[in-house]
């Protein structure tokens, strides 16, 4: 079964993606924007809530990259007005999506993350 680690302190988010996530048959465990790092392991997939974390969650991503902790796919979903945050995502080695966006192809993200 794959599985999901989603960084966020949106309770909306958790709630859209955990019911996205149970319709696939994809495990979902949950993380602060911040903080998330210790709940990398044997995750196949990183979602990110840029609008939340900002530039620290990205820190800790580079954190992370450099110490070979993440997993192949790392999606960062947040406002399509925030350009600067959106570069600083990419450049930092995740997939930047507008928030409208990821909700409309969240099936299709978490699809990436099944390993089956």
């Amino acid at each position: 079964m794959a599985r999901v680690l989603l960084a966020s302190d949106d309770l909306n988010a958790r709630a859209r993606v955990l019911a996205a996530a149970e319709a696939l048959g994809i495990e979902m465990v949950e993380a602060p924007s911040t903080g998330y790092r210790s709940r990398l392991a044997g995750a196949d997939l990183l979602i990110l809530d840029l609008d939340r974390g900002r530039e620290a969650a990205l820190e800790e991503l580079a954190e992370a990259i450099t110490a070979g902790e993440t997993p192949d796919e790392v999606v960062g979903f947040l406002s399509h007005v925030d350009g600067a945050l959106a570069r600083a995502a990419r450049e930092a080695g995740c997939r930047a999506v507008a928030r409208g966006k990821f909700w409309s192809t969240l099936p299709e993200i978490l699809g990436s993350a099944d390993t089956s």
